[in-house]
């Protein structure tokens, strides 16, 4: 699901839940599609070119990084540069609208008034939930939901089945590695990407940080008792 297409779902949920007076609560994630909906983005409705994707996905990551600051010198500022997914879909809005992925980006009014809380988790301890998630997961049958996806034709290379963890566990299902394996490298994966997301979050000043899920709750209930007076 493009930014597009999830910011329209989104808002629409929230004004819903709203309406219905409820408290509407994001969870994530993508921060990409978070800062979207709290900033009220115009994001170009640009449909994905299956066959300009797979030729960029031919293309080694680093130069297509290189590509995408030469279309777009401030990318770095909207895009995960190290996930090879953002940057192809980057590269596809700029080659198809022949304009800049920062300018098609254009901030408007609130539609939502978002009161933002993250939680600092200390690196070993964050390491250690994820590791034991995917344990569960793997618990819980996530090779055999694989093995059924692809089964009911999802392909392969379907985005899908190339982000992190499932395409650990699809290279097992094809018998290019043993399970062990598959799970080592998905934790690593899941590693890898906490931390770039902990990086994205940290640029964003509005964020208040909490260290644990107790402040977390406390900073919400304060923040909704005083908008609510």
């Amino acid at each position: 699901m493009t930014v597009a297409e999830w910011f329209d779902r989104a808002l629409k949920a929230v004004r819903g839940i709203t309406a219905r007076g409820h408290l509407p609560i994001l969870v994530g994630g993508t921060g990409l599609y978070l800062k979207a909906l709290i900033d009220n983005f115009s994001i170009p409705q640009v449909a994905p070119n299956p066959s300009l994707r797979a030729s960029f996905e031919a293309q080694p990551l680093e130069k297509l990084v290189a590509l995408l600051l030469k279309l777009d010198p401030s990318a770095g500022s909207s895009v995960d540069l190290k996930n090879p997914r953002r940057v192809i879909r980057a590269l596809e809005i700029c080659t198809l609208t022949g304009q800049s992925v920062t300018k098609l980006k254009h901030k408007h009014a609130p539609v939502v008034a978002a009161f933002q809380v993250g939680i600092r988790w200390p690196r070993e301890v964050l390491n250690k939930r994820i590791d034991e998630a995917v344990d569960r997961m793997i618990e819980e049958g996530w090779p055999e939901e694989v093995r059924q996806l692809h089964e009911q034709g999802l392909s392969w290379d379907a985005p899908a089945m190339t982000s992190i963890g499932y395409r650990e566990i699809a290279r097992y299902l094809r018998g290019e590695m043993m399970l062990d394996e598959a799970i080592r490298l998905a934790k690593i994966s899941t590693h890898q990407y906490a931390k770039r997301q902990e990086t994205w979050f940290k640029r964003d000043k509005r964020i208040h940080w909490a260290n644990s899920e107790e402040e977390a709750l406390g900073l919400i209930s304060k923040w909704h008792q005083e908008a609510n007076v």
